[in-house]
């Protein structure tokens, strides 16, 4: 019997402006055990360009870096992000929907996705690693 690594990712986006400065992180779990935390700088977005980036990378890393035997459960504090992945809410916007593809062809590559959302006090590591990169953009990255 195989057993796979389960991981909790969680993952924020920030703009200071709408569209303004932008950066994403994502915070990589295995039970407690912290497997990495990045940030990265996006230059001007929107804020939920940058919500769904972190998703597309944090999904990237884990492709990269863990291969694809592995169950995955997003915890995210964007509502709108959450819900557009688990296809409940439609997508207006085609920059978006453009978005919501990449990040739908990488998770096609794992055998469970899921993404629920939840309170900001919940995500405050993934905030803190989207607004690290912002505050410092040539040294975003793994931390």
């Amino acid at each position: 019997m195989i057993f796979m690594k389960e991981l909790t990712i969680f993952t924020d986006g920030a703009s200071r402006g709408n569209p303004g400065r932008a950066s994403c992180g994502f915070v990589v779990l295995e039970g407690e055990t912290l497997i990495t935390q990045q940030g990265k700088y996006l230059g001007i977005q929107t804020n939920n360009t940058a919500e769904y980036t972190g998703v597309i990378e944090a999904l990237k890393w884990v492709f990269t870096n863990l291969g694809t035997e592995v169950i995955i459960r997003f915890r995210m504090d964007s509502m709108l992000v959450a819900h557009q992945m688990k296809g409940e809410w439609k997508i207006k916007h085609e920059h978006i929907r453009n978005l919501y593809y990449t990040a739908k062809q990488l998770e096609e590559k794992f055998p469970s996705v899921t993404y629920t959302h939840i309170p900001r006090e919940q995500n405050s590591r993934a905030d803190a690693m989207a607004n690290s990169a912002l505050d410092d953009p040539k040294n975003s990255g793994q931390d």
